[in-house]
């Protein structure tokens, strides 16, 4: 088949191998018109396509200008234009600018990015992937809104579970929230220092919940010493999420009332400590005793010279036949709690000193060492309850 004779106008080679079919003869050669026309129009074609370019590029440059502070971190987004790049990147565009200096930092994923602003500062904590139970976790701050970064902490060891994110109040005291992983029953770290140092902060579990998966505080704008963190608490066979409050700037965290529903509670005022107890130790009973310390006495041995209250929380499906595990709680007066620190006397014949529970400004309470040796009925339970911190000293007569 030989070509028409407008062919030759129709531009050069690409252009004919890719649209030169007979159907389109007359159509093109009404386009086309005198054999003058063809460069001009030809001309028009390319500097379009140059203008459409410059277009582009500059759009592009203004997106990628424009990624910085308050834009969510997306480490995997493809970009607009391909490179010649045969391992393209997968860091975000928002850490360009971050002094990274480990491996997995590189190719931190965009749900591993969390991000947190009060006064005129910014923060970014960086999360690795969990690798042989080890999951690496790096705090950034930023003074100039993004433009730089600087190195705070590697809070990896620091910061057990799984992150769920991380707020400040103001330049010092910020908090970093995770997911239950073995270790912290309620994982809420926080700092007084701006993240250069780090505590666990105690929250109390619930009585019969065993931890606690934990979310970023949220404080008030206008007032930063209001605020709300929530957790929800876990059993065996129930989930349930309570939301804390604090106006001190999360020195501390209140429970509503309706947190502690399905708790009953013993009241000690000669002392001056509460004891929360799950719904199913109601009708429990006290049995009042007393412990003794002892110490060498010579040649004539050990002798009595200290002794206090011994205050016995009795489940009360405790028989004579099935007895369960009591709960036993020590009350000492801060003279003899420091005794017994310094070793002047000691309790039974375990060569490890009772634990404190908690104290007030007159009185330590303390749970006695192997309370629970010989594993009888319920010390499972027991054992439940005392991880939930469950003694809250009051103030005594």
């Amino acid at each position: 088949m030989s070509k028409p004779e407008w062919y030759d106008q129709a531009g050069k080679e690409p252009f004919k191998r890719n649209h030169f079919h007979r159907n389109l003869a007359a159509g093109v050669k009404r386009r086309i018109g005198t054999e003058k026309q063809a460069p001009a129009r030809t001309r028009w074609y390319w500097g379009g396509v140059a203008a459409a370019a410059v277009v582009a590029v500059v759009a592009l440059s203004s997106f990628l200008s424009n990624i910085g502070p308050g834009h969510s971190v997306a480490p995997n987004q493809t970009p607009a234009v391909q490179t010649e790049s045969p391992t393209p990147t997968s860091t975000p565009s928002l850490l360009s600018n971050v002094p990274i200096s480990k491996d997995w930092e590189k190719d931190v994923k965009e749900e591993n990015v969390f991000s947190s602003t009060a006064s005129n500062s910014r923060w970014l904590l960086l999360t690795s992937e969990p690798a042989l139970g080890q999951m690496g976790k790096t705090l950034y701050k930023s003074e100039n809104n993004g433009k730089s970064w600087l190195f705070v902490n590697d809070v990896s060891q620091i910061v057990d579970g799984y992150v769920t994110g991380v707020a400040f109040r103001d330049d010092r005291n910020g908090w970093i929230s995770a997911t239950y992983h073995g270790v912290t029953p309620v994982p809420l770290i926080r700092t007084k220092d701006g993240g250069k140092s780090w505590s666990k902060q105690e929250i109390a579990i619930p009585s019969g919940y065993h931890y606690g998966n934990v979310y970023p505080p949220v404080f008030k704008e206008t007032d930063v010493k209001l605020g709300t963190l929530k957790i929800e608490f876990v059993s065996d066979t129930d989930k349930k999420t309570v939301e804390f409050q604090t106006t001190d700037g999360g020195e501390t965290w209140n429970s509503p009332a309706s947190a502690d529903a399905d708790s009953i509670v013993y009241t000690n005022a000669q002392y001056g400590f509460q004891f929360a107890l799950p719904d199913r130790w109601k009708g429990y009973s006290i049995i009042n005793n007393k412990w003794d310390g002892l110490a060498m006495d010579g040649d004539r041995g050990e002798k009595v010279v200290e002794t206090g209250p011994l205050i016995t929380i009795r489940d009360p499906r405790w028989t004579a036949q099935t007895p369960r595990q009591d709960i036993p709680i020590m009350v000492f007066t801060l003279s003899q709690w420091n005794a017994l620190q310094q070793g002047e006397f000691h309790i039974g014949a375990a060569p490890v000193a009772p634990s404190e529970l908690g104290r007030n400004n007159t009185y330590v309470f303390a749970l006695p060492a192997r309370y629970n040796f010989a594993f009888p009925p319920g010390y499972e339970e027991v054992d439940q309850i005392m991880e939930s911190k469950p003694l809250k000293a009051t103030a005594s007569k």
